[in-house]
């Protein structure tokens, strides 16, 4: 399994430049994050690739104190699913 990466607005596996799994983020007017969108690759589908993203994504989020702001479906399905991290919401 490859590792997880940021740079700038995108917690990616892969090249930056053709990732093969991502979740891209955007910050609101406070700072917060707003999770835009979710993609894994079709070869890497079914192995859990896009909630370890997200884990990445909430675990930054808890280092930096800042709140999320599910906006993709994926996400906003993951935060309905896992309750424990609905402190996090914004």
């Amino acid at each position: 399994m490859e590792d997880i990466k940021l740079k700038d607005d995108l917690f990616y596996m892969g090249d930056v430049d053709n990732p093969t799994a991502y979740i891209k983020i955007e910050r609101d007017e406070d700072g917060d994050l707003r999770v835009v969108s979710t993609f894994v690759d079709g070869s890497l589908r079914g192995q859990g690739i896009a909630g370890k993203l997200t884990k990445e994504v909430i675990a930054y989020a808890e280092k930096e104190n800042l709140k999320i702001v599910p906006v993709c479906p994926y996400t906003v399905k993951y935060f309905e699913k896992h309750e424990e991290y609905q402190g996090l919401l914004k």
